[in-house]
């Protein structure tokens, strides 16, 4: 048995470990710090991206309130201007549509010379000529009966050279005359 003893005591040598597996352990132990340190580089970008998307959101919510306000702004004018138009329109008398009301009630004996239309007071001053007394009777007539027209005066009638009456006639439309025609 003393020979077994004497194998145990003897130191062996070193088994020699092979460069291709030092090279793997190296390589491993540069690819952990590697990875290591490429973890903390990441989340550091990570952290600076963060803040400076948060910082670019508020600016863009700063640009884009006060483009908001501008636009706001623009369109409270332009909704004023509107407005203002529209009252304006609203108030506008079509006077034009006097001429279809005179064109139904004119007597085809009468000639009217000169027209003056006061559109504010509604108030009409007609100068003109009718072949007689009775044509101008009968244009009065149609007048009367018009449910537009108001306080009819006649005046100034005179016997022109050619033996034709001429006149001047003053009549007020009535005050929905030009209000409905606003509304057509």
């Amino acid at each position: 048995m003393p020979k077994e003893t004497y194998v145990k005591i003897i130191p062996k040598p070193k088994p020699k470990v092979p460069v291709w597996l030092n090279f793997l352990l190296w390589l491993s132990v540069i690819i952990l710090v590697g990875v290591i340190f490429s973890l903390f580089y990441l989340q550091n970008q990570i952290s600076l991206l963060k803040e400076k998307e948060e910082s670019l959101e508020v600016q863009i919510a700063q640009l884009g309130t006060k483009e908001q306000k501008d636009l706001e702004a623009e369109i409270e004018s332009i909704s004023s201007k509107i407005k203002d138009f529209a009252d304006l329109l609203r108030g506008h008398k079509i006077t034009s549509e006097f001429f279809e009301l005179l064109k139904s009630s004119c007597h085809p004996k009468v000639q009217f010379t000169s027209l003056d239309l006061d559109a504010e007071n509604n108030r009409i001053n007609l100068t003109g000529r009718a072949e007689d007394f009775q044509v101008l009777g009968e244009q009065l007539l149609i007048f009367g009966e018009s449910k537009d027209i108001e306080d009819i005066k006649v005046s100034n009638i005179s016997l022109s050279k050619e033996g034709k009456v001429e006149f001047k006639l003053s009549f007020a439309l009535s005050p929905e005359f030009f209000a409905q025609q606003t509304h057509k």
